[in-house]
């Protein structure tokens, strides 16, 4: 069986694709996997060395009439040029969409050639790729059952599957986790984290909002935030 899985634009689409692959690769030796992602540099610094990896020539495309979105336009019909050649080289059995810019063309052409289709979603509100595409989707996979009412389609199609996780995440004590970044025990700690391009904004807000009442952390607090 040929399948291929297309992801990209953040790590939040890539990292479950990843966990996916690892899952199928374990379970079955006998499949034929292909990633299908864009030329951006974070993705091709990830850890596709294992599969097939293919490119696309896309870019985000905004809704700005300026010159880059102009090219960001035309990237994306060449993407789609190249989408129709990936499936027809492949000719994969299914086709899988992490979501993102770098999944819509691939899922949406597949569904045109009667090609087997499935998206996940990771967050609790859908992306506007996703949402276009769970009209033409087979299945449509999501992380949190809030999320199954978010799409406008069949119940049936939709179903609760849960966020694909990496093997080397693992649960561990508080303890561990503070001497891990170097923290006191002692000491009260806030750990503020937020996901993709949103990140920044969410320490800014956070890092303002104390500053706008005038107070800081508790004495001799941790403050720590992640992107």
């Amino acid at each position: 069986m040929r399948i291929i899985v297309a992801c990209g634009g953040t790590a939040g689409h890539f990292l479950p694709a990843l966990s996916f692959l690892g899952a199928l690769k374990a379970k079955r030796d006998d499949l034929d996997l292909c990633v299908v992602v864009t030329k951006r540099k974070i993705e091709k610094e990830a850890e596709f060395s294992n599969y097939r990896v293919l490119h696309l020539s896309l870019v985000p495309v905004s809704t700005s009439i300026n010159f880059k979105n102009l090219i960001a336009v035309l990237k994306f019909f060449a993407g789609c040029l190249e989408s129709l050649y990936i499936l027809l080289k492949v000719n994969p059995d299914v086709v899988v969409g992490f979501g993102g810019y770098a999944s819509f063309p691939l899922v949406f052409f597949a569904s045109l050639l009667r090609k087997k289709t499935v998206i996940h979603e990771q967050n609790v509100s859908p992306g506007v790729s996703n949402k276009l595409l769970a009209l033409f989707a087979d299945r449509v996979a999501v992380s949190f059952p809030e999320s199954l009412r978010r799409f406008k389609t069949d119940n049936g199609k939709v179903i609760f599957t849960g966020n694909p996780v990496r093997k080397d995440l693992s649960k561990v004590g508080k303890k561990e986790a503070l001497g891990y970044f170097g923290l006191s025990e002692r000491k009260f700690t806030l750990l503020v984290m937020g996901g993709s391009q949103g990140s920044r904004r969410i320490n800014m807000a956070v890092v303002g909002a104390f500053s706008s009442i005038q107070i800081a952390p508790p004495e001799g607090g941790n403050l720590i935030t992640l992107p």
